[in-house]
């Protein structure tokens, strides 16, 4: 009964990339290429709406898919403790505390084109992992026997895309600010990891 909930929320949730698929084509088409090719971050970086309505609804998505693999993961992983509405609460808070670091940093040092950057590579590459995310999820509930695999594969790439965003925040700021590459690294070391470490404290 679980795992047919699961079924319906996925292909609610991939009717809905159909949508976005159909919807915003050409920002898709570079979104899926984004970790070969940055051309969908640097469009974004020209200020296109288009492509600001995309990450956006992409985003939203991912947190929804995000939650619903923490939800299908706990029913299986005894020290997973997820439902959906905890996983959406600790998603949304994380996320947030994350946005609220990045904007008191740049906003102590004067430095809002660092956080600009740092925002979009944050929120594109969460949403990459999103989708990877569904395809993971889709597996689950398929192969639910393979559950232990799907959480290995699933800390591998959210950390594989975590080092490629901020890979890509470093070569940004080599070529047009190297003064701010100080900023990144105690942003990186002293106040990314913070966030983490409070919702994962809540949620024990």
């Amino acid at each position: 009964m679980e795992l047919a909930r699961h079924s319906q929320f996925y292909l609610i949730l991939g009717v809905l990339i159909a949508v976005i698929r159909i919807g915003y084509a050409e920002p898709f088409f570079y979104f899926k290429r984004m970790v070969f090719d940055d051309t969908f971050l640097r469009l974004y970086d020209k200020g296109l709406k288009r492509w600001r309505n995309a990450l956006f609804t992409l985003s939203s998505v991912s947190v929804l898919l995000f939650a619903l693999m923490l939800t299908a993961l706990s029913a299986q992983v005894e020290w997973l403790n997820f439902n959906v509405l905890t996983a959406l609460v600790g998603l949304t808070a994380l996320l947030l505390l994350k946005y609220a670091v990045r904007r008191l940093l740049a906003f102590a040092h004067h430095a809002r084109g660092f956080f600009d950057t740092t925002q979009v590579y944050a929120q594109s590459y969460f949403a990459y992992a999103g989708i990877m995310a569904f395809i993971l999820g889709v597996t689950l509930d398929l192969y639910p026997e393979l559950n232990h695999i799907i959480i290995w594969i699933l800390g591998v790439l959210v950390i594989g895309l975590q080092t490629k965003c901020y890979y890509g925040v470093i070569n940004h700021l080599l070529r047009r600010k190297p003064e701010k590459l100080l900023l990144f690294i105690f942003y990186l070391c002293a106040l990314e990891i913070a966030p983490v470490v409070v919702v994962y404290t809540l949620s024990i």
